[in-house]
């Protein structure tokens, strides 16, 4: 069982001294890492760090080990793993899989993907994703109001039913104001490893193909929003 504890830190050096620390910050200068850690605490021991890259959909990995260190690049459908040994030797292994499941493949049009993210925050200049749940009423309740708020200050707004629910097990009439495009279920590794799931409603603002703001979590008033949201404008 991982936990996730948030730590922001600006820069990496190795758990076990200087040693290999160039080898490894060659690794993230090359996959772009903003350095903008969240350390992960595992039972094993284990030091696990993890950080967005400037890639949407690309994060990088970095666990400590009294064996050497390893170096992990996570993107939806692959992972590149480099084991940096105590000799400071790099060795590069490239794995296939899919982040959620094989339901994703066959049901694409149910999900929202990583791609589906790239594709809004290039085609619109400022955007909000709204992610939500049936289990998390206020981010029913509350979703026609935020929606409104934040188109009326120019922005493009979209949102996202969480991972884990199935609308199909759901009662849908609780939830019937919310159309079917902004009913499918987040497939997306970027807002995941965000934790976008984590609790709803959790928003994303974009401008110019980046994000803007760290997500705005839980449900906020009109005045309050407008706030936040102009911010960006």
């Amino acid at each position: 069982m991982i936990m996730q504890l948030l730590m922001v830190v600006t820069f990496f050096a190795h758990a076990s001294g200087e040693k290999c620390s160039n080898e490894i910050n060659k690794l993230l200068q090359k996959h772009q890492s903003k350095g903008e850690w969240t350390q992960l605490s595992s039972t094993d021991g284990d030091i696990v760090k993890r950080s967005p890259t400037s890639n949407i959909g690309e994060w990088v990995q970095i666990i400590n080990r009294k064996s050497g260190d390893k170096v992990s690049i996570i993107k939806p459908d692959s992972m590149t793993d480099y084991t940096v040994d105590t000799s400071c030797m790099v060795k590069k292994e490239v794995s296939s899989h899919h982040f959620l499941n094989a339901k994703f493949e066959k049901n694409k049009k149910d999900f929202f993907s990583d791609q589906d993210l790239k594709l809004k925050m290039k085609k619109n200049k400022l955007g909000l994703i709204y992610v939500w749940s049936p289990k998390f009423i206020y981010s029913v309740k509350e979703f026609s109001a935020i929606k409104k708020t934040a188109e009326s200050l120019g922005y493009s707004f979209h949102a996202v039913m969480a991972a884990d629910d199935n609308p199909e097990k759901l009662n849908s009439s609780s939830f019937s104001h919310i159309s079917k495009d902004f009913r499918r279920r987040n497939a997306s590794l970027e807002l995941l490893l965000q934790k976008s799931d984590l609790h709803s409603p959790t928003m994303f603002i974009y401008k110019n193909n980046k994000w803007s703001a760290k997500p705005l979590v839980g449900v906020f008033t009109k005045k309050a929003l407008e706030q936040e949201l102009k911010k960006y404008l």
